[in-house]
């Protein structure tokens, strides 16, 4: 009897399973994973399949698959023109995933400029997804973060942070990090904090918030010696001169 039992709620336990995973595949679908210098993209004709029939999905993902294995047999300049064709031309959705696997592929050859073109013309496109468009802005924020002002990059990730974002947890540590280099120690450490208190964060963003915490933590501790060894100077030099203006008199 407890073998039937235990079976039985394996079974169930396993019904469970599928149904999540397939909930999750039919939420996501087509989704491009990206990582700091590459992404790595799966394609499957889920996701595009609402709008072209199962052949032509098929036909676009086999070209779209067949046109980056390119990159791997060094023919680079072949693949992109190849995603530049898909982009112009083929189905809205690989055109999409096209537009960032030519911006991975810029911004591993150093090309940060025309990476971000590339994620520009994804995040500016209204019928684009909103998981790859958001990812866009992401990127975006990332590539600009040693050189935009501090308010630029904190109204590109103002919606990315957001609780229902995709992209919540790089986003706030990408916020944090450009608080930090903006000298906004208040706002880095808040960020960084509620990374490190969140129990939804992700092990690796954890542990580089606390990284960058220690160094938060130094530089505001430096920032603020050198503000009052720069206050006290300003009020020896102002009593300096008030006692010099009394001995004249």
């Amino acid at each position: 009897m407890a073998n039937e039992r235990d079976a039985f709620l394996r079974e169930i336990e396993e019904e469970v399973r599928k149904e999540r995973l397939a909930k999750l595949w039919d939420k996501y679908g087509v989704l491009a994973i990206g990582a700091a210098a590459a992404i790595i993209l799966t394609v499957a004709g889920w996701k595009w399949y609402q709008s072209y029939t199962q052949e032509q999905a098929a036909r676009a993902g086999a070209q779209f698959i067949e046109i980056t294995q390119l990159f791997t047999q060094k023919k680079n300049q072949d693949a992109i023109q190849g995603l530049e064709q898909i982009v112009k031309s083929g189905p809205a959705g690989y055109g999409q995933l096209a537009k960032l696997r030519l911006a991975a592929q810029a911004r591993k050859d150093g090309k940060a400029d025309e990476a971000i073109i590339h994620y520009e013309a994804l995040a500016s496109d209204s019928s684009a997804d909103e998981i790859l468009s958001s990812f866009a802005k992401l990127q975006i924020a990332a590539l600009k973060v040693d050189t935009a002002p501090w308010t630029e990059t904190q109204n590109r990730l103002n919606d990315l942070v957001k609780e229902e974002s995709h992209w919540k947890y790089a986003a706030r540590e990408l916020l944090g990090l450009a608080a930090f280099k903006a000298g906004k120690y208040d706002e880095a450490r808040q960020a960084f904090t509620e990374l490190m208190a969140g129990s939804g964060t992700p092990a690796t963003i954890r542990q580089r918030a606390q990284i960058v915490m220690t160094l938060v933590s130094r530089e505001s501790g430096e920032a603020e010696k050198a503000a009052t060894k720069a206050a006290t100077e300003k009020s020896a030099t102002k009593d300096e001169k008030q006692k010099a203006g009394d001995t004249k008199q």
